[in-house]
């Protein structure tokens, strides 16, 4: 199984970024490392900033993807985004914790190659434009 790193860029209609997400994949699993949505979008446009790389991981050979999150960032988000918290770290000062979530992906889905290039060329997503990047 391949490591890739694999990262995807929103750009608003005056084509300045507004938002993005990178990951990498490992052991049959893609780890997202960031997600960064611009405040002006957040709300409503998260989830199509991690929906393609969550699109495409599978593609490639993904059964599951995992994160961390702190409990003052965006754990309620993931978990609607189908995420499940498998674990916790505490310690943190202000009663801060850490969580470990995972999302399994659906297990048998035959992608072709045909599907995967038409969709890494297609540039908008949700009214924002996304390009590919990576290696």
């Amino acid at each position: 199984f391949p490591n890739k790193e694999i990262l995807y860029v929103a750009r608003n209609e005056n084509n300045s970024v507004s938002g993005g997400v990178f990951g990498v994949t490992y052991l049959s699993a893609l780890e997202v490392e960031t997600l960064w949505v611009h405040e002006d979008y957040r709300g409503k446009e998260r989830i199509a900033a991690i929906k393609p790389i969550e699109d495409e991981a599978p593609s490639i050979g993904c059964q599951l993807s995992h994160l961390t999150t702190y409990s003052f960032q965006a754990s309620l988000f993931y978990q609607k985004c189908g995420y499940s918290i498998c674990g916790m770290v505490d310690g943190f000062p202000d009663n801060i914790q850490l969580y470990v979530l995972k999302k399994q992906f659906n297990a048998g889905v035959d992608y072709d190659a045909a599907h995967l290039i038409d969709r890494m060329r297609i540039p908008r997503f949700n009214d924002c434009n996304i390009g590919r990047q990576g290696k």
